[in-house]
């Protein structure tokens, strides 16, 4: 049943697709592109080398206010990965740049997007979920992994394929935030039969700067002793704003040791400009 509606949503995406592409003249539709490279000396004491990589981003976003009558849009991305994988040579834990993976293209994000009222707003399709979860907004100029998001997520559909899901979005007030998620799995793409669900509470208490409590649960995770079981854990986040020249960033999640590589994490980070 559950795999049907996935089905159902992915058609309604596709949908969607068409009329942003029909109706063009009617919708106003942004185009966009960016293209990231960066590049890291390797030196394990065996030998010493220089690895490069490169993300390019492309895709386009169509405002169906218009046309649907609500707030809505439909956003769609295609990304290309080409490069060394650094973390391959080096064998760390987790990727030491946020863009370093074995290259890839493939069709990113597909989104329909509809605020529903003031307070509710829903997302479905092919997306990242780290977009909306578990990231610190001062953390992202970190082109390290970990600063992206916790080791401890087992599961979370995010670079280098997000997956099919759906996202709410409900302010409660002015300082806090709710937001669910339900994804099928990146660890099985496409496959139906592996999920993740994941809820966060973000309170703003000074302006810019607000702290995230999260939970989420992962099924059939496999075990230390290759059994089976699901994941069920949480994270905190928390950003503090200072003033225009300086802002503060702290992380920490656990998750259990038997089904994940690693169970603590913690990291704190400054910016100042």
């Amino acid at each position: 049943m559950l795999k049907k509606t996935l089905n159902k949503i992915s058609s309604i995406t596709l949908f969607f697709i068409t009329i942003a592409t029909t109706e063009v003249e009617a919708l106003e539709t942004i185009f966009n592109a960016d293209i990231t490279v960066d590049s890291s000396f390797i030196d394990n004491n065996t030998f010493s080398k220089n690895v490069i990589r490169g993300l390019l981003n492309v895709g386009f976003e169509t405002n169906l206010t218009n046309l649907i009558g609500k707030q809505s849009y439909i956003s769609v991305g295609y990304a290309v990965q080409r490069g060394e994988q650094g973390s391959d040579i080096a064998i760390d834990i987790q990727g030491f740049s946020n863009i370093d993976e074995q290259d890839f293209n493939h069709a990113y994000e597909v989104i329909f997007a509809v605020k529903l009222n003031k307070k509710l707003f829903i997302k479905l399709g092919q997306m990242d979920a780290n977009s909306d979860f578990a990231f610190t907004e001062y953390g992202l100029e970190f082109i390290n992994s970990s600063m992206g998001v916790s080791p401890t997520i087992q599961g979370l559909p995010t670079y280098p394929q997000p997956s099919i899901g759906i996202y709410s979005q409900y302010k409660l007030n002015s300082a806090i935030t709710t937001r669910l998620g339900y994804y099928e799995s990146s660890a099985k793409y496409n496959h139906f039969d592996d999920f993740f669900s994941i809820a966060e509470v973000q309170w703003h208490y000074q302006g810019n700067s607000s702290v995230k409590l999260g939970a989420w649960n992962h099924s059939y995770l496999e075990s230390s002793d290759r059994i089976s079981a699901s994941s069920t854990d949480i994270y905190i986040v928390a950003d503090h704003y200072f003033n225009e020249k300086f802002s503060a960033f702290m992380q920490w999640g656990q998750a259990k040791k038997k089904v994940v590589a690693v169970d603590q994490h913690f990291s704190i980070g400054v910016n100042y400009q």
